[in-house]
């Protein structure tokens, strides 16, 4: 059997790196997750959280407009906080006004699963948007299992802008909470790419001494 190259071994160790997926976690079903614990902790409208060397970087908005809202959510959810009487502070709805969340990582990937609470519409309920890329329904159809966890499957960019938000046509009162979204990173970690460089290292030393052991 053909040993394999240093190059194909590093190569293939990187690959297996960059198919982990991160989990961003808003809440938990019960009480808030670490992410957001920390978007709470800011007590703004926008904020930054980092999971496992991936920074997130979220912003709400009421209307399209930022001013007036925060990110909150408490044992009931996830959602936006809205200034005015009569809003639903820990889901995205549409009392005072279309409610959504902006946000962005600071690394390429892949936006795999979207993991929401109390979707209950067939249709016009909820909608995830990617700024130049696909748009996808968030309803009881699209959701898998009863458990209101979406299949997104899309690609982004650094950077490029991601929208959470209600359906424009949704009914009065209409609204739902966010728990959790999992995303791969399209690049390692930086500390599994020095590991992995390392551990090449090691390999290539021990293959050299190999030969020279055979040169002998």
């Amino acid at each position: 059997m053909k040993r394999l190259s240093i190059a194909s071994f590093l190569f293939a160790l990187l690959a297996l790196s960059a198919s982990a997926q991160v989990t961003f976690i808003f809440h938990d079903g019960a009480a808030l997750g670490v992410v957001g614990t920390t978007f709470n902790d800011a007590g703004d409208g926008s904020g930054t959280a980092t999971v496992s060397e991936i920074t997130l970087t979220a912003e709400a908005f009421l209307a399209g407009v930022s001013a007036g809202t925060e990110l909150n959510g408490a044992g009931d959810g996830y959602g936006i906080n809205a200034d005015g009487t009569g809003d639903e502070t820990q889901r995205f709805d549409n009392d005072l006004g279309i409610e959504s969340m902006v946000f962005s990582f600071d690394v390429g990937g892949t936006f795999n699963t979207l993991d929401l609470r109390y979707i209950e519409e067939s249709s016009n309920e909820g909608v995830l948007s990617f700024e130049g890329g696909g748009t996808y329904q968030l309803n009881s159809v699209t959701a898998t299992g009863g458990e209101d966890i979406v299949t997104v499957g899309e690609t982004f960019s650094a950077g490029q802008l991601i929208t959470l938000t209600l359906h424009a046509s949704a009914g009065a009162g209409e609204n739902f909470a966010l728990e959790s979204f999992t995303v791969t990173s399209a690049v390692p970690e930086p500390s599994s790419f020095s590991a992995l460089v390392g551990l090449a290292m090691f390999g290539f030393v021990g293959s050299r001494r190999r030969r020279e052991v055979s040169a002998a």
